[in-house]
């Protein structure tokens, strides 16, 4: 075809045009991972000054650096997780908020920063994330002690998207694993927007009946009957994190069980 340029694995790229990790030069290396908007790869050769156009690897598998962190705090990779990049310091984490880079072929210890193999390129359809209004995915599982103080204080399920972005909640799962004792006093979980007051018209909640004597499995989506979570008076809830509290009220005094959250959303960019 006249008018091809490349297959598109390999593209060249103005070496100013790329965000990279730190060097004394200011220039990405060869073996590099970059990121330019949602372009993301991995450096096949080093720039000799800031308009140099250099050679990015868009598709493979490349031994790099990546830290075990996700939007919550620390959090281990394991095979198969989908990865992301900081499009500011191209350090790469689970952090979903993050733009899409690739997926781990390695174990990195929580907390941790080690290189392991991965392979570029999103997981499947809805593991990507970074651009405005595709469908992503977090995790974060709350301990006992986060769980004991749920009611008066709020645990963040997603962070704040930024200026002129809010998040899009489509649904979340939540597994309870109990331990020795049940909660008591815990009530449903409600996930809402930190500009919001808790309440029945403000909140996406577990059903009815949430039962804390045995593992449960619960999930629902912002479709339907319960519609999209408002802000404060009802307006689109625009740079908001996402938390987590409980609908009682007032925290209970026993329990020991762990919760793991799942929530599915979008990040949409405002006009």
């Amino acid at each position: 075809m006249k008018n091809q340029v490349s297959d598109g694995q390999v593209v060249s790229v103005v070496a100013s045009g790329l965000t990279h990790p730190s060097h004394s030069d200011n220039l990405p290396h060869s073996g590099d991972p970059v990121v330019a908007g949602i372009l993301v790869g991995v450096a096949g050769e080093s720039a000799a000054t800031s308009t140099s156009l250099i050679d990015v690897e868009t598709a493979g598998v490349f031994k790099l650096s990546v830290t075990a962190t996700d939007s919550g705090g620390n959090s281990a990779v394991v095979l198969g997780d989908q990865l992301y990049i900081d499009g500011s310091s191209a350090v790469i984490t689970k952090d979903s908020s993050k733009t899409a880079y690739g997926i781990a072929l390695g174990a990195v210890s929580s907390g941790a920063t080690a290189s392991i193999p991965v392979k570029l390129g999103a997981g499947p359809a809805g593991a990507a994330g970074g651009g405005s209004g595709l469908l992503q995915s977090a995790t974060v599982t709350l301990t006992a002690a986060e769980m004991l103080a749920l009611s008066t204080s709020p645990v963040e399920i997603l962070a704040a998207p930024g200026a002129n972005k809010f998040l899009l909640l489509v649904g979340f799962s939540v597994e309870y694993k109990f331990g020795t004792i049940g909660y008591n006093n815990l009530g449903n979980l409600w996930f809402y927007y930190a500009n919001a007051t808790p309440s029945n018209s403000t909140v996406l909640s577990t059903a009815n009946g949430f039962d804390w004597s045995q593992d449960q499995l619960d999930w629902a989506t912002s479709a339907g009957t319960q519609g999209a979570l408002p802000g404060a008076g009802g307006a689109a809830p625009g740079d908001q994190p996402i938390l987590l509290t409980s609908s009682n009220g007032s925290d209970p005094t026993d329990g020991d069980g762990t919760l793991t959250v799942t929530v599915f959303y979008a990040v949409i960019t405002l006009s």
